[in-house]
């Protein structure tokens, strides 16, 4: 049997591994967050604001749920042109 805590290779991918699950996690639970939130403020969302969302980068996530609290328009907090 192999213990990982003394395996450097398979010690250093499992925690890899656990950062990543984590920022994932933390990047679809933004989303979904933030779906909620443009719902409630604009309604049902269109296509293009569903696929922006589905590609976001936290970065994006982080600037749109700011923004969604001043926001008049979806177009204006997703930064749509």
């Amino acid at each position: 049997m192999i213990d990982i805590r003394h395996n450097v290779i398979l010690r250093d991918f499992v925690e890899e591994s656990k950062a990543e699950g984590r920022v994932e996690g933390r990047t679809e639970g933004m989303t979904e967050v933030l779906r909620g939130q443009l719902k409630a403020k604009f309604g049902p969302l269109p296509k293009w604001a569903q696929e922006r969302l589905a590609g976001a980068s936290t970065v994006q996530l982080e600037r749109w749920v700011k923004r969604i609290l001043t926001a008049k328009t979806l177009e204006g907090a997703l930064d749509k042109k």
